[in-house]
């Protein structure tokens, strides 16, 4: 087996042993690769490839400047979304005790849809008018990513979701 030598940092490059670049088809592609070279080794469950994907979609989409190209990335970007939406709410109702599902899932409700639609609209549109469409986008797909490393390395339970799920 050949071994593969990635550049992360100061643009991603992929090299095989012997030197020769290994040219991707897709960003996506290079992001997959990339968070994968992170752990090099270790299995990845798709619901964790799913969620670090849906960060690196909408940083490709910030920079899209052709219409269909665009289109082609919002839909990737609402499939994603929806799986990720599936995964967080079967974990939470699988974690949950059955004498509190129905409060949690209420108040997850409340912040997931009611308060991102309201708060996170009006603060992508202040901060969309401020720096730009393209910037917002990307600087908020960057902390969506942000947050998701930090917590996955903060909080040790969240590595074992994966097993739990139903």
């Amino acid at each position: 087996m050949e071994c593969l030598r990635l550049a992360l940092l100061g643009g991603f490059e992929a090299r095989m042993a012997s030197g020769q670049s290994l040219c991707l088809p897709r960003a996506k592609a290079a992001a997959v690769l990339g968070i994968l070279a992170l752990h090099p080794g270790q299995a990845f469950a798709r619901d964790r490839l799913a969620s670090m994907l849906w960060p690196a979609l909408l940083m490709v989409f910030s920079f899209t400047r052709v219409p269909w190209i665009g289109y082609a990335l919002l839909l990737a970007i609402g499939c994603v979304m929806i799986l990720n939406g599936a995964i967080s709410n079967g974990l939470l109702q699988a974690i949950v005790p059955d004498a509190f599902r129905g409060r949690i899932m209420a108040a997850y409700g409340l912040v997931v849809v009611g308060l991102a639609q309201v708060v996170g609209a009006f603060t992508g549109g202040v901060i969309a008018h401020a720096v730009g469409v393209s910037t917002a986008i990307f600087a908020t797909a960057l902390l969506m990513a942000g947050y998701g490393v930090w917590a996955f390395f903060q909080r040790p339970e969240l590595r074992g979701l994966g097993a739990r799920t139903v």
